[in-house]
């Protein structure tokens, strides 16, 4: 019986081809059938109202916002708070959902049923019902500002957020002087990762946190930068960083909701690596957590990459349920933005627009982080 004959190089690139030519083509028939509608209503697509004035405040804003401000910019803060609030939840989901899986995994039938049900639990219940909950917790179990918390000084709990001590600058040029010294380092640490082809010698790196950490020592000891601690003014607290209790609520529950599938892979991948490299770690006098964080996890995790990924881009996505707690990501700005303007088509495109991009660039750093840890 003869092979089949192979698919040419030519006749595959033709293939790609004539698909783009078909998805274009679609796309284009699509928008074109759609402005020739909507133009037949009296209505258009511009997006020119971005630089209108906003006329709204934005509570949480990672840059000076102020009424007078544009549309634009307020979307761009809008985004920047989406992007904060993701990856929060990717980072602390990580690394709860990876302690849940193995604790799933323990030979104590305890800890393993516990884990088991808390990963049934947070996989079950809806990560709006659990948006709420926790939005209630952090409002009606902290206390007031004028009897907050404050179990460690410096650090104040209250119903209207969480401060915590941090850096105040100045002079003049002391946050530029900051900035310039930490883009310095990162641009020195990317240059020897490429130099020394991704394997920095210990006294480089030695040297390079003992240079930065004597520029910011410098800048303390000449007064350029002092701490900062939350104090109370008025009916609430100022100085410091906050936390505000809108912003804890949406992580928590996203951090825990995707903690519990995070949970599911750490331990599909696990118990996809051969018994053979436990057993031969225990022959070499290896414990259970050497072997664990030496010779399993270093395997499950190029089995782990894939899934996760999908759960980091649901994440990111779920970050859109802030509108229901008050949170200023790019949903909630933009619903007002609609509101207002009346620009609903346009609003919703950059929308589409900024989700797109967030979990297109996702998807491109884990696939290279697949790439690099696959093997050859």
């Amino acid at each position: 019986m003869s092979n089949p004959t192979p698919i040419s190089a030519r006749h595959t690139i033709l293939g790609y081809a004539l698909t783009w030519i078909a998805m274009f083509a679609g796309l284009f028939l699509l928008v074109r059938f759609s402005v020739a509608t909507l133009g037949s209503r009296s209505i258009s697509v511009d997006f020119g109202f971005l630089g209108y004035p906003a006329n709204f405040d934005i509570g949480n804003s990672l840059l000076p916002f102020t009424g007078s401000d544009s549309y634009g910019k307020a979307l761009f803060i809008g985004f920047l708070n989406t992007i904060k609030a993701a990856l929060a939840c990717i980072a602390l989901a990580t690394v709860v959902g990876t302690l849940i899986g193995i604790l799933r995994l323990s030979s104590n039938p305890l800890l393993r049923g516990c884990a088991g049900l808390v990963i049934e639990v947070l996989r079950n219940v809806p990560p709006l019902l659990q948006l709420f909950a926790w939005s209630a917790v952090i409002q009606f179990s902290l206390p007031l500002p004028r009897e907050a918390w404050e179990p460690v000084t410096g650090v104040v709990l209250s119903n209207r957020g969480i401060w915590f001590p941090f850096l105040a600058f100045t002079g003049e040029h002391s946050a530029p002087s900051l900035l310039g010294l930490a883009l310095a380092a990162a641009a020195a640490g990317v240059a020897a990762w490429r130099v020394f082809g991704g394997r920095v010698p210990k006294r480089l790196r030695h040297l390079a946190v003992a240079a930065l950490v004597a520029g910011v020592a410098l800048l303390i000891l000449s007064g350029s930068v002092v701490p900062d601690l939350p104090e109370k003014r008025g009916f609430n607290f100022r100085g410091g960083v906050s936390v505000t209790p809108e912003f804890a609520a949406l992580v928590v529950s996203l951090t825990l909701y995707t903690s519990g599938y995070i949970a599911e892979v750490v331990r599909g991948a696990v118990l996809a690596v051969p018994v053979g490299q436990s057993e031969a770690a225990g022959a070499l006098g290896l414990r259970y957590l050497q072997t664990l964080r030496l010779v399993v996890l270093p395997q499950a995790v190029r089995i782990a990459i894939p899934p996760m990924t999908n759960q980091y881009i649901n994440v990111t996505k779920s970050t859109s349920l802030a509108v229901a707690v008050g949170y200023s990501d790019i949903v909630s700005i933009g619903n007002t933005i609609m509101n207002q303007s009346g620009r609903a088509i346009e609003v919703i495109a950059i929308f589409v627009a900024a989700y797109l991009l967030l979990n297109l660039v996702i998807s491109e750093v884990m696939n290279r982080l697949n790439r690099r840890m696959s093997l050859a």
